[in-house]
């Protein structure tokens, strides 16, 4: 029995899928995890990646704001019905172009797909050709209501047969629509760059990793100020900053807290990443409580008094925070992993998969021993 085989329900033959995956680059790890059980054909929308520069920005540029001109005018005059006319000649129906060599050699035809899967694009595609595939999207944005909006108006998501929705507002959106969409929040990805790591010390009290910008992150940046300048003025070690990856997990391991601010009181996947590193995390109080126990995997506030208050709590009492860490990096691995949420996609779309994170996890939990 394989890693990449599963089965159709109903049957006991073993079959490889042709999946096709369509996504923005931010989400081409998805490919990596999709390969353990099919052949995968990717199509991505970032410049570099598809053709020539100067193609390739200008197909970047169209597919980022021009496709978008039709929802946000939509949007401002808060009509569906306008939204969707310009979206007509703004955003016609696109054709399947995945990358390297399958298209030419005619391996990726889209009648000889059995699932594709769209993610988060504003792209109306063509999905005639793919007669014989579940066709699936997947909005990871979707606790924005301008972004929701966009999703029902300008991209044809009636036209697919799974929709699924990253936010509990999002399923609810789509369902007041007429979408029976389905929940499936982000998870853990790069388990392999947010792991925990032997440091030879904590050196910060308060770590905050993330962008402030004063266009989309206005309420983080309020929040984040409030709590900093309470904590200086208690001689708190607090450090904030932009990183990705291999520095962030780094950071994020030399915390002894670290904080999460989200736009809205979403999931975001800092969540999982900072769990991912079985680090202490306090983050703000909202959609969190759906996958996570407060108090036991890790710990919330409601405003920058209460985060305050904990911080300092959990500063004082090592012991406690190494055991909420501890759960909580248990909790990403055993539930929350993006082998899950492939294996959900893969699992709703009609098939049997062989449970890819139950060789995984075992592995990942084993490394516990790199942590002081």
């Amino acid at each position: 029995m394989t890693d990449a085989v599963m089965t159709p329900e109903g049957s006991d033959e073993r079959s490889s899928l042709n999946i096709a995956l369509i996504v923005p680059y931010s989400y081409i790890e998805l490919y990596y995890y999709l390969s353990f059980y099919g052949n995968v054909f990717i199509q991505t929308y970032e410049p570099y990646y598809n053709g020539p520069y100067l193609g390739s920005r200008l197909r970047f540029l169209s597919h980022n704001y021009l496709h978008g001109i039709a929802g946000y005018v939509g949007w401002k005059l808060r009509s569906g019905k306008i939204a969707r006319a310009l979206s007509k000649p703004l955003n016609p129906p696109h054709r399947f172009q995945p990358l390297h060599i399958a298209h030419d050699l005619g391996l990726a035809r889209p009648e000889q797909i059995d699932i594709l899967i769209v993610v988060e694009l504003l792209c109306r595609f063509n999905l005639r050709p793919f007669r014989n595939a579940v066709k699936i999207f997947w909005a990871i944005d979707s606790f924005n209501e301008r972004r929701l909006f966009m999703y029902r108006n300008v991209v044809n998501i009636e036209d697919y047969d799974i929709v699924f929705a990253a936010h509990d507002n999002g399923v609810k959106y789509f369902r007041d629509s007429g979408i029976d969409a389905r929940f499936l929040p982000l998870a853990l990805r790069y388990e392999w760059i947010y792991r925990p790591l032997k440091m030879r010390e904590k050196s910060y009290d308060v770590v905050f990793v993330g962008r402030l910008s004063s266009s989309t992150h206005s309420r983080r940046m309020k929040i984040l100020r409030e709590i900093v300048d309470r904590l200086r003025r208690k001689n708190v070690n607090v450090f904030y900053t932009v990183a990705w990856h291999h520095d962030a997990a780094r950071l994020y391991n030399s915390s002894k807290i670290v904080l999460n601010v989200t736009r809205a009181g979403e999931i975001n996947l800092r969540l999982f990443e900072v769990l991912g590193t079985r680090s202490f995390l306090l983050n703000d109080d909202g959609e969190v409580r759906l996958l996570f126990e407060p108090g036991r995997e890790l710990e919330v506030f409601a405003d920058p008094d209460e985060a305050v208050v904990k911080i300092l709590e959990y500063l004082a009492d090592s012991e406690a925070r190494e055991r909420v860490a501890a759960a909580g990096h248990r909790a990403v691995l055993e539930g929350h992993t993006m082998y899950h949420r492939i294996e959900e996609i893969l699992k709703v779309a009609g098939f049997k998969v062989y449970q890819r994170w139950s060789q995984v996890v075992p592995k990942l939990l084993q490394s516990d021993n790199r942590i002081n």
